[in-house]
């Protein structure tokens, strides 16, 4: 009895990406977000915005970054519990060790505890400069231990073409072995 097996290799890696307001690409003048968002397009990341940092953007004046956040997907969260306001408030002290005490650095842990609710990699460029030493990159290890993973977006493009050659690879070896023609997207992405 012939049995026909077809391996199931998905494009998508699985992996979500929420971006800070300052990784907002209106202009197109940041090539790692460019290629982060030709993969959501392709289908192979999923982009997001929480709902704090879409909310930053829509409260400024350039109409153009108003326009890019609206593309995204918003990921929602909302602090429902005690608990949700502890780990908020966990963040705000991570962040800001004498207090969160401006709206942006307010919203900053609420786009942190969005990311980390929604189990995505949070993608910025806040902090971790000599302007801003601390800030959300300059935090990432003490961030890293409540869960939350933060990455530049030159980092998140070089740890999506790692896991995309490991996906291309199984790929190509199981499609290999059952002598079928792999995907067209193997090798493009």
């Amino acid at each position: 009895m012939k049995t026909s097996i077809t391996p199931t290799i998905e494009r998508r890696l699985g992996f979500s990406f929420a971006i800070d307001t300052n990784q907002i690409n209106a202009r197109h003048r940041l090539p790692n977000m460019t290629q982060l968002e030709k993969w959501r397009r392709d289908g192979v990341i999923l982009l997001v915005i929480s709902e704090p940092a879409f909310d930053e953007i829509a409260k400024g004046n350039d109409q153009k970054r108003r326009s890019k956040a609206s593309d995204y997907l918003r990921a929602k969260h909302r602090i429902r519990s005690q608990e949700d306001l502890n780990e908020l408030r966990t963040i705000e002290r991570i962040l800001f060790p004498r207090g969160a005490n401006t709206q942006s650095e307010k919203t900053d842990a609420e786009i942190v505890l969005n990311a980390k609710k929604n189990f995505d990699y949070l993608i910025t460029r806040d902090g971790n400069s000599k302007s801003q030493p601390r800030g959300i990159l300059g935090s990432r290890a003490d961030l890293r231990k409540l869960g939350v993973t933060v990455m530049t977006d030159k980092e998140a493009v070089d740890f999506i073409r790692k896991h995309i050659e490991l996906r291309d690879n199984n790929a190509r070896l199981d499609f290999a072995i059952l002598q079928l023609p792999p995907p067209d997207w193997i090798g493009k992405d």
